[in-house]
């Protein structure tokens, strides 16, 4: 096949999406940000346990995402290095350390939980796109602009426990 072929077939396809901007603190304005890092980036076993809110209209992948308030489980890891789990009696675990990785920290743990509450109960979440440069900024739990301890407009709600 010829250069002139593979360049065709290169330029054919959907435009490619665009990584999400780095971001060096990703949980900034969280109540409690070194004990997020930490879960993140250097324990190897914890949980916590946090109320969040899913605002109205979210989708991950055209199903739209149940709005309201959820508790919800993260973990440092999960085994298979899976980014979520949500059982069969509807407990959603969420990995903070995963194979997911856009830039952006928050964002990626947001869209992981997103994606396992629209997982049947007893799924595992085996895989979730990471974010990109169209995703909100304030998808993720920080959120911008946001008070501590909160989320932002668009994004999701931590809420105190």
């Amino acid at each position: 096949m010829g250069k002139a072929s593979r360049r065709k077939r290169q330029t054919d396809g959907a435009p490619k999406a665009k990584r999400a901007p780095f971001v060096a603190r990703p949980f900034e304005g969280l109540a409690d940000e070194a004990d997020w890092v930490a879960m993140r980036e250097i324990l190897p076993a914890a949980t916590a346990r946090i109320n969040v809110v899913v605002p109205e209209g979210l989708e991950v992948d055209g199903t739209p995402v149940p709005a309201g308030e959820r508790e919800v489980t993260l973990v440092t890891v999960l085994p298979g290095a899976m980014p979520a789990v949500h059982r069969d009696n509807g407990d959603v675990l969420v990995a903070m350390q995963s194979r997911t990785s856009s830039g952006d920290a928050s964002r990626d743990v947001a869209q992981s939980l997103l994606t396992a509450l629209v997982a049947e109960p007893g799924t595992s979440v085996t895989s979730v796109r990471p974010a990109t440069a169209d995703t909100p900024p304030d998808a993720g739990p920080r959120g911008r602009g946001s008070a501590p301890g909160g989320g932002g407009a668009g994004g999701l709600r931590l809420l105190a426990r």
